[in-house]
């Protein structure tokens, strides 16, 4: 969730996508390159993609005509992180791929990784066309119209996931996300109650995976307390939070919120000066900081305003900062040429 945006994984089991093709392998003259298949496969599927990765490339080396190696090695780069070569490397093959869900739903990985929202729906939405009831494919969907600022589609997507799935945490946390948006903050509150109940006790397959869904949760708790003036109940949130991820933007930002409504102005600044280094994109830090620097430093909140501008123009979510954003940059144009 971004606030989600990679650090959600929507992690899946890859068997399917990483089991050898004999009828591919048998076109391959190459010996080499059917073992360096084999032996990447068998990497992927105990988890050492650094090794696979390998594999695959040595694969490509001995036959660089190879689909399956091509495929696979894309699948296994979104895994490590490497998103340009991932889209480079499957949207090259996507054409001989046009029925496999895998190609598609990965694609749209790589480009969610890069931050590339409009694309990565694009091959949500083919990946969807494949198989319609792929959950992987639905909460990606939801997750992208949220990112871009689709609410109503990513609201009308993602309350139907949470009826048909409502122990998935993954599914809560990204309607928790779109209801925050939408300011429904006690519905998200009600949505959570279980899981505050449960002292946010997640299991996943692995640590890192349940600690990230774990934050991301209280996370988004937390600001419905904010929306609620509860802040109380939200700054200890915040604390445990920011002490396991110190720069996760959406947690600075919150709790920057609760430093203003007790009036330390300090203190929300610098949060709010380290939410933009944590994430440069972070549109609501900068319209904060242009807020708080206006009686202080007119130069500061002008770079901070027009930030903020340039960043949110494409996103209806902030029309009314915007426009309120326009006028302050104006008055404060005015009053440095007096």
């Amino acid at each position: 969730m971004s606030i989600i945006g990679r650090t959600m994984g929507f992690r899946a089991l890859i068997v399917s996508s990483l089991t050898l093709i004999a009828t591919a392998c048998a076109t391959t003259s190459n010996q080499d390159a059917t073992k360096f298949l084999v032996d990447g496969n068998a990497a992927a599927l105990r988890g050492d993609y650094p090794a696979a990765s390998t594999a695959y490339e040595a694969a490509l080396r001995a036959s660089p005509g190879n689909l399956p190696a091509k495929r696979n090695l894309g699948i296994i780069l979104v895994k490590m992180g490497d998103f340009k070569r991932a889209l480079k490397t499957l949207s090259g093959i996507q054409n001989e791929y046009k029925d496999d869900i895998e190609v598609f739903y990965f694609l749209g990985e790589a480009a969610r990784g890069a931050s590339d929202y409009k694309t990565a729906l694009g091959y949500y939405l083919k990946a969807s066309r494949i198989n319609a009831l792929d959950l992987r494919v639905q909460k990606a969907l939801s997750w992208c119209h949220y990112r871009l600022g689709n609410l109503d589609k990513a609201f009308s997507q993602a309350q139907k996931l949470n009826r048909s799935n409502s122990e998935d945490l993954q599914v809560k946390l990204i309607f928790a996300s779109i209801l925050n948006k939408q300011k429904k903050y006690e519905e998200v509150q009600a949505l959570l109650a279980n899981v505050e109940r449960a002292n946010f006790n997640v299991q996943s397959k692995d640590k890192i995976s349940a600690d990230t869904e774990k934050t991301l949760l209280m996370n988004a708790l937390a600001e419905s307390y904010v929306g609620t003036d509860n802040c109380a109940k939200a700054e200890p949130l915040y604390a445990d939070i920011l002490k396991a991820r110190p720069f996760l933007s959406s947690a600075l930002i919150g709790a920057a919120k609760c430093d203003l409504k007790a009036k330390q102005k300090n203190k929300a600044t610098a949060r709010l000066e380290r939410a933009t280094k944590a994430d440069p994109d972070s549109e609501e830090a900068y319209y904060l900081l242009g807020q708080l620097y206006e009686l202080t430093d007119k130069a500061k909140a002008t770079y901070y305003y027009r930030r903020f501008l340039l960043l949110a123009k494409d996103n209806p979510q902030f029309i009314s900062e915007s426009r309120i954003t326009r006028s302050n940059l104006v008055n404060l144009e005015k009053s440095s040429t007096r």
